[in-house]
């Protein structure tokens, strides 16, 4: 015998009692202890008819329980229910009443209020939420027939369609007798047809009734096939320092002339011959422009800064060559001091209104800047607007405001010297080849303008996130969403979120929601990942929650070397010793991890530690940017198994 709507709720509404007493309970005890029922009683309706005490009246009418979550949000259920779930509360109160009053349900009426318990259920991951989604199956199959109604709009959003086709669209079911076959369908943004998502957190299982704890979330991001065979077309702008100090010879055999002249506050020895560091830059910049790696869709500007800065040549398709090299040839008619930022503000002027294109911000620098507040601002407009900052630095640089810039925007860093280059170091002579490899990142950066939001419940906090493959960055959290950069075509881009929580009680729980927007310059589409959940298992007792995934925790150890780093050469001056052992523990973690480059680096900055007691600015800024450059690619079998120990001591736990 056929069932009627009022008794497909009624059925809901008891499944939904079922899955929701085991919850109000846990919390309600989590938070009163014993008391719970003690405080559980002032919100529940009196039962003046059956005359049942409060613990019959939450396990018997889903109406109590609804209503203790009403009056007692704040302080008990706001922790683990988000405002969605709260006006789902309210709205399955007011059709429990409807139900009681023999309201009567139209299957729309009736659809919508087994999709409200499905999704409550679901929030607080209660089984019965699988026998509501058989309901909700039974009656759309039901109704099938009906012209297109607010039913089956909702069936449309639930993508019931299941058949694909090879080249990616999909086709709906095959059709019953009667029935006119639906055109194809092809989800305008879908996140698994252009960016295939993953995450994992460094451990399913924390201890319960345990403060302060760490969870280290890693989220993965690959373009699909599709997708990584575009290449976008690239927008980018070179800043070039043009103060006195780039007229520095470094290479060649100069002739001194017997004169001397001032330039910076500075005084210099004149000579003719040799090779200059602005020669070498001048002379990179020719070679990409000549070296028909670039095409018409790739636009090229080149600004020059000092004391003051000015555009040489606006944003100008690369094969316009006698242009850009004309405007290259300019730069040798500027000299004076340094103001990095009045370059970056005319190159953010440039870039920001460019869109579906990949930009960059390509910055040379040897010397100080006078305006470095004005610097880290403008980097966070630069992150705001999706633009990457890659920063090269030669000489008396201040490697802390190049570090910023490049975490800021998701860049890239190099320390550039003018002799050999050892470990992570960039020979000046080998500046063309580096500019030829920063171009081809940008050309593979398939996905840009990332925008991650986090949504955390209550316990639960945030604190870092980490790009940790294929080059590190630290991202700061100033505002919703977070930019973080762009994402490779030809290899994954990987990410470590770092988040604290707080005391659970055993019980598997919802502590985040993340989603991601993005462009996709080669398709001109943009992208949105819907929001995806974090979930975690609390349970009793330490050993089964000792298990960790490997490959997370080799990405958090590459992300701690940064941090060994920068703290050994603060104190190496004032504490040599403790300098050291920093020193030596990131040495040991570059050795496991198998970075080769940084490795060589680190062993050069101990040996100089050691026999000087203290680390030169060059070496400072070698190890510094280092650990701030290339990464390795981790495996799930990284490795041994950690101790708790050592995890604890890698996290800061």
């Amino acid at each position: 015998m056929a069932i009627t709507n009022k008794e497909r709720v009624g059925r809901g509404l008891d499944l939904l009692r079922e899955g929701l007493y085991p919850f109000v309970e846990r919390e309600m005890r989590f938070k009163y202890r014993d008391k719970w029922l003690l405080n559980a009683t002032s919100s529940i309706p009196q039962d003046r008819t059956l005359r049942r005490d409060a613990a019959q009246i939450l396990k018997e009418d889903v109406y109590a329980l609804l209503v203790l979550i009403c009056d007692k949000w704040h302080s008990v259920f706001k922790k683990n229910l988000g405002h969605a779930e709260r006006s789902l509360v309210g709205e399955l109160r007011d059709t429990r009443n409807r139900w009681a009053h023999n309201g009567s349900f139209s299957n729309d009426d009736t659809y919508r209020a087994l999709d409200s318990v499905d999704r409550l259920l679901s929030a607080i991951f209660a089984p019965q939420a699988d026998t509501v989604k058989q309901q909700k199956q039974e009656l759309l199959g039901l109704h099938i027939n009906n012209p297109k109604s607010p039913l089956e709009q909702e069936l449309d959003r639930e993508n019931k369609i299941t058949k694909k086709d090879p080249k990616g669209d999909f086709e709906p079911e095959a059709p019953q007798q009667n029935i006119t076959p639906q055109p194809k369908l092809k989800p305008k943004f879908s996140a698994n047809n252009m960016l295939k998502v993953a995450l994992t957190p460094h451990r399913e299982f924390l201890p319960a009734d345990t403060p302060d704890q760490k969870l280290f979330l890693m989220l993965k991001l690959q373009p699909t096939k599709e997708v990584a065979k575009t290449r976008p077309s690239t927008t980018c702008a070179f800043l070039i320092d043009t103060s006195g100090s780039m007229y520095e010879i470094v290479a060649g055999n100069p002739q001194p002339t017997g004169y001397t002249y001032q330039q910076d506050g500075k005084t210099y020895n004149q000579v003719t011959g040799g090779t200059t560091k602005l020669d070498i830059v001048m002379k990179s910049l020719r070679n990409l422009i000549n070296s028909g790696r670039l095409d018409e869709s790739d636009r090229i500007s080149l600004i020059q800064f000092d004391d003051k800065a000015s555009t040489l040549i606006g944003l100008t398709p690369a094969t316009e060559i006698t242009q850009i090299e004309e405007a290259i040839a300019k730069l040798e008619d500027f000299s004076g001091g340094t103001c990095m930022g009045r370059g970056m503000n005319q190159a953010l002027s440039l870039l920001a209104n460019q869109s579906m294109t990949s930009r960059r911000a390509l910055i040379f620098t040897d010397g100080e800047t006078f305006d470095e507040a004005e610097c880290k601002e403008l980097a966070q407009e630069f992150a705001n607007k999706g633009i990457p900052i890659t920063a090269l630095g030669i000489g008396e640089y201040n490697e802390d405001l190049l570090m910023n810039l490049g975490d800021n925007t998701g860049g890239r860093l190099h320390h550039v010297v003018a002799d050999n280059a050892k470990g992570t170091q960039v020979a000046i002579a080998d500046l063309p080849d580096k500019l030829f490899e920063e171009i081809g990142q940008a050309q593979k950066e398939v996905i840009n303008n990332l925008a991650l939001n986090v949504k955390t419940v209550e316990g639960v906090k945030l604190n870092r996130v980490t790009r940790v493959y294929p080059d590190q960055a630290e991202f700061p959290l100033t505002e919703q969403p977070h930019p973080i950069g762009v994402a490779l075509g030809d290899d994954e881009t990987v990410f470590i979120l770092e988040f604290d929580v707080d005391s659970r009680l055993s019980c598997r729980v919802r502590l985040a929601q993340l989603g991601l927007t993005y462009d996709v310059p080669g398709q001109k589409r943009r992208g949105e990942l819907t929001p995806q959940n974090v979930v975690v298992q609390f349970i009793a007792g330490q050993s089964g929650a000792a298990q960790v995934d490997q490959e997370v925790m080799g990405y958090v150890q590459q992300r701690n070397i940064s941090q060994l780093v920068g703290n050994a050469t603060k104190i190496a001056d004032s504490n040599p010793e403790q300098a050291e052992k920093l020193l030596e523990t990131a040495r040991r973690l570059t050795v496991k991890i198998g970075n080769k480059a940084m490795e060589e680096s680190l062993n050069d900055a101990q040996d100089e530690l050691r026999k000087t007691r203290k680390i030169s600015a060059g070496t400072r800024k070698t190890v510094k940017m280092g650990s701030k450059g290339k990464t390795v690619k981790m495996k799930d079998d990284f490795n041994n198994q950690l101790s708790d120990e050592q995890i604890r001591a890698i996290s800061g736990t």
